[in-house]
């Protein structure tokens, strides 16, 4: 360490190491590639925090919410597994209320912690408290796959993807090397 003067001590740089750029997760992105509307909120009720329509994918986030990122991934996650169209996925009608609302706030858990977001305390009791009417383990295990591949598909949606060259492209680069 070096004495930067006054007394303060200055982290040392290291040479010649490029610094990674941060990648932020987007959520105009996000929204655009699950092909998902985020309305104005319209609700009168003033403990909720947001909610989806989630055969027609559009959410709407209370201008109030205590944790609007948490509370994104969450309405996202209701379009994402209880539409009438679920990608491969048991449609909402034949999943308790409690379930939906267990599936969706685990998502939003694994993606607040994934982006380091606030909210997860909020979160945890949350799920804790649907958990007590969610029923048999047996259908939580089944959930369990559906949370980390929705939580997967809203994460992966907010971040640019790279660009997929085709077999011409791959040739030529190799044919270049």
């Amino acid at each position: 360490l070096e004495d930067g003067g006054a007394g303060e001590v200055s982290d040392p740089v290291e040479p010649n190491e490029p610094e990674e750029p941060q990648l932020q997760w987007s959520q105009s992105l996000a929204l655009s590639n699950l092909g998902v509307t985020l309305e104005p909120f319209e609700k009168v009720n003033g403990n909720m925090q947001g909610y989806a329509y989630s055969s027609e994918r559009r959410v709407a986030i209370s201008p109030i919410a205590a944790f609007p990122a948490k509370t994104l991934f969450h309405e996202l996650a209701h379009c994402e597994l209880h539409g009438d169209v679920t990608d491969g996925f048991v449609c909402g009608d034949e999943l308790s209320r409690a379930i939906k609302e267990v599936e969706a706030e685990s998502v939003a858990y694994i993606c607040c912690a994934s982006l380091q977001l606030p909210g997860l305390e909020y979160s945890r009791g949350y799920i804790q408290h649907w958990l007590a009417g969610a029923g048999s383990r047996d259908v939580l295990k089944k959930s369990a796959g559906r949370i980390f591949s929705a939580a997967d598909r809203i994460l992966k949606a907010g971040f640019p993807q790279p660009e997929k060259a085709t077999a011409k492209e791959k040739e030529a680069a190799e044919a270049q090397a």
